[in-house]
């Protein structure tokens, strides 16, 4: 099945260096920019690249996390928080959502605390918005899979007032795509799917989409689940794949509110 498999949603692979820099991210620095991405220190890694490494042409989940539209000015500082997750050490990853802007933030928290605070200087000088920037956690699993975690993005008076978003970006040409989430067992009965994205004619300009939507929290239950994508191709062929996500018991404490789903494009 050639024609499948070449339009798999297959996520790029990952790696973490010894500085939480990724070393595809390293290669593609932007030399010429004021804020390079680089090593900054404190198990950060931040700045600006030469191409879009978030879908590297293949399908990325760019955000799972609770955020406010917030302002985001140089000397402050943000909250990115998460629950309890069955691991020792979390990778937060911010990317930006814009075509025109290449940025990307790795983070390795050192402490426990489930908080990590993030300085703006650089996010300050990328000129993106809250609204365009997408925010993940994930960790490794004993079976070394990769799972994303929902975190809390924002200032630390805001943190867990707004919703889950949820954002995968999908360079290829679909004609519909929905996403279903659903236990880990056999036969398990989906607990959320979204309805089919009608998205030809977005497509058909050849821009990349993202499928946004708002996850409603009390359909998921805690515990890790199957994140399934059924997409279908402009020429019918399918294109399907799933992530692995984990819920944690208290996931209501990140403020995640009712649902509702939209296609948009990347402004």
């Amino acid at each position: 099945m050639p024609l499948l498999s070449a339009f798999l949603f297959a996520f790029a692979a990952f790696q973490i260096s010894a500085t939480a820099c990724d070393p595809t991210s390293l290669a593609h620095q932007d030399a010429a920019s004021r804020f390079p991405y680089k090593d900054v220190g404190r198990g950060r890694c931040e700045g600006a690249l030469n191409l879009p490494t978030a879908n590297s042409g293949n399908y990325s989940l760019t955000s799972f996390a609770v955020t406010s539209d917030f302002a985001i000015r140089g000397g402050t500082t943000l909250s990115i928080s998460w629950q309890s997750i069955p691991a020792k050490r979390l990778h937060i990853i911010a990317r930006s959502l814009r075509d025109d802007i290449f940025y990307r933030m790795d983070a390795e928290p050192v402490n426990e605390l489930g908080v990590y605070n993030w300085p703006t200087d650089i996010l300050e000088l990328s000129g993106l918005q809250a609204k365009t920037i997408g925010v993940v956690g994930l960790y490794f699993d004993q079976n070394n899979r990769r799972v994303f975690v929902p975190v809390s993005v924002g200032p630390r008076e805001q943190v867990g007032k707004e919703v889950l978003r949820f954002v995968v970006d999908y360079p290829h040409r679909l004609k519909s795509l929905s996403v279903v989430f659903r236990e880990v067992a056999p036969a398990a009965t989906a607990e959320w799917r979204s309805p089919p994205f009608e998205a030809r004619s977005l497509t058909d300009q050849g821009d990349d989409l993202a499928m946004e939507a708002d996850i409603p929290a009390s359909k998921l239950h805690a515990g890790l689940l199957n994140v399934d994508f059924i997409g279908q191709m402009n020429s019918g062929a399918p294109a399907a794949s799933s992530i692995l996500v984990y819920i944690p018991v208290n996931i209501t404490k990140l403020g995640i509110a009712k649902s509702s789903e939209h296609v948009v494009r990347k402004q």
